[in-house]
């Protein structure tokens, strides 16, 4: 009995690694099916096969992209996870989120240092597919009790941090149309969002070097913008500079 369940697993993952999302993230708050959720006792085989996916991938834009895609799915769990008031759940589908996407930035900054030419395209798939996820964040941060809301809020803030520098990574001839539309997806989710969340959403990206920032900052300042709440997951303040505006680089 014992090996039939392990030939089952082994199955399970390679079926996992085979059907891992890896190219296309999602254009729109439309996200894909959230598969096995964190609530599922076989959730380990989803997170083993993802990893074992990525570490297989070859190529720093295909590993980006996959990151990326990984990334919208583990917002659907969290979704799902909200919507059926499983909070704990909730929290480790948005701190893999986190991971994902902090994974696809340092991809993107990598590319862009080396001249390779893919990082313009996934830079702006990044920039935009982060700024249409806080819509979502600030759903589930509507939907979670009080003590999983902090983890919503250091999602908000990863999503925020590494839009920045994914923005830093698109070429000057398309960061104003960019830039435009990823302002217009945070507008939107600054409008959903409730009073408490939006100062996690900023109102404004700056993206590449040269840019004023608010307050004196300049692109590559340490930390995000934020006021301080004194919670969990909250950010001080920067150089006094208005809440709901980040600097891209974030001292990376």
């Amino acid at each position: 009995m014992n090996v039939i369940k392990r030939i089952a697993m082994i199955m399970t993952v390679m079926a996992v690694v085979v059907l891992v999302p890896g190219v296309h993230a999602q254009s729109t708050t439309e996200l894909p099916s959230p598969g096995i959720t964190p609530d599922s006792p076989l959730y380990f085989l989803d997170t083993w096969g993802e990893n074992i996916s990525l570490a297989l991938t070859r190529g720093t834009e295909a590993k980006t992209r996959k990151q990326i895609a990984i990334s919208q799915e583990k917002l659907a769990e969290a979704q799902r996870m909200g919507e059926e008031g499983k909070a704990e759940a909730a929290e480790t589908a948005v701190n893999r989120y986190g991971e994902m996407v902090s994974g696809a930035a340092e991809g993107v900054a990598s590319a862009a240092r080396s001249g390779e030419g893919f990082a313009d395209a996934v830079a702006e798939l990044l920039a935009t597919t982060t700024s249409i996820s806080q819509t979502v964040l600030a759903d589930v941060y509507k939907k979670v009790p009080e003590q999983a809301k902090s983890a919503i809020q250091r999602a908000m803030q990863v999503s925020t941090q590494e839009m920045g520098r994914a923005m830093e990574a698109v070429s000057n001839v398309r960061r104003d149309q960019v830039r435009e539309q990823v302002e217009q997806n945070l507008q939107k989710a600054r409008e959903s969002a409730p009073e408490e969340a939006q100062q996690y959403i900023p109102a404004t990206i700056p993206g590449g070097a040269g840019d004023e920032q608010p307050g004196g900052a300049v692109p590559g300042g340490s930390g995000i913008n934020q006021p301080s709440t004194g919670g969990p997951g909250a950010t001080r303040q920067q150089g006094g500079s208005t809440p709901g505006q980040v600097p891209a680089g974030q001292g990376r």
